[in-house]
């Protein structure tokens, strides 16, 4: 991974008054070398933080230090789904947040949701792999909470509505987020939009999807095959939904590296017609 340090100060704000900023922890889909994989937060005004995936590993420590960020300001998380890109990186944050609250370098507990089989199995990840101090602290002051379709929850002032992707794949929730401004930001999970799911992104703020690849690159990757769409497939969707800004990530790193962000912002620009941000590793938005 070519990232090094870039603190938060020094990534521009894409846009809007002080309140809720995204943190792009990783943007990159799962087999990348050149970026981390897709997880990111959400950051309340007063600092609290919402996390949503770890990536695929520890480089979750590395991430949140680069980024700035305090682990004792983590407020809530959630688990997209089981893929090892999205889930692992999840086992790393539950032993760090146990071993805090072991060492009381951290007062408060916390929920990390996910549904019914990521919950199952990220427990039994943690059973497997972490030391019994550890597991002591799971299923007390650090809650791995199971959540249904449709359920919300108020995570630091936040009201999170959970949903269902309906993947073709693995069992795959999103969620819809009221923002301290009162905008909404949906995160759409990493396969392609189901009309099932516009109730819960229908005129969203910001609308964050996945876009594995350029369009005209189709026949090099052949995103259909792998469930994974191209900047068109979503900026196309996001113009049907009426979404205000189109966050673009989960992406390749072969083809584009260096130039994603002027290339994957063009051809998302000829077929939707609002704000397009197409965040590299560590980047902050202002939302």
């Amino acid at each position: 991974m070519r990232n090094t340090a870039l603190p938060c100060s020094a990534c521009k704000d894409i846009s809007g008054p002080a309140g809720d900023t995204l943190v792009a922890l990783g943007t990159g889909a799962a087999m990348v070398t050149e970026y981390y994989n897709t997880c990111f937060v959400l950051r309340g005004r007063d600092g609290s933080l919402f996390l949503t995936d770890g990536g695929g590993g520890g480089g979750i420590m590395a991430q949140f230090r680069r980024a700035g960020l305090d682990w004792r300001d983590l407020k809530g998380m959630f688990v997209t789904h089981c893929h090892c890109d999205h889930l692992l990186g999840a086992v790393w944050a539950v032993r760090k947040l146990a071993s805090m609250l072991l060492r009381k370098e951290r007062e408060d507990g916390m929920s990390i949701y996910a549904l019914p089989e990521v919950a199952e199995n990220l427990r039994t990840i943690c059973s497997l792999t972490l030391g019994p101090k550890e597991n002591s602290v799971i299923g007390g002051p650090l809650c791995i909470e199971a959540v249904r379709d449709g359920e919300a929850h108020t995570v630091a002032g936040r009201e999170i509505t959970f949903f269902d992707i309906h993947s073709l794949k693995a069992p795959q929730f999103g969620f819809s987020a009221r923002l301290e401004a009162g905008k909404r930001f949906v995160c759409l999970g990493d396969e392609p939009f189901d009309k099932r799911c516009a109730p819960y992104a229908q005129g969203a703020d910001w609308l964050a999807g996945e876009a594995y690849c350029l369009d005209s690159m189709r026949g090099i990757f052949q995103p259909e095959k792998i469930r994974h769409s191209t900047v068109k497939e979503t900026a196309e969707n996001a113009e049907r939904l009426g979404a205000k800004n189109l966050i673009l990530w989960h992406t390749e790193d072969r083809a584009t590296f260096g130039r994603r962000k002027e290339l994957f912002t063009r051809e998302a620009r000829q077929y939707y017609s609002g704000n397009v941000v197409v965040p590299d590793d560590l980047e902050s938005i202002a939302l």
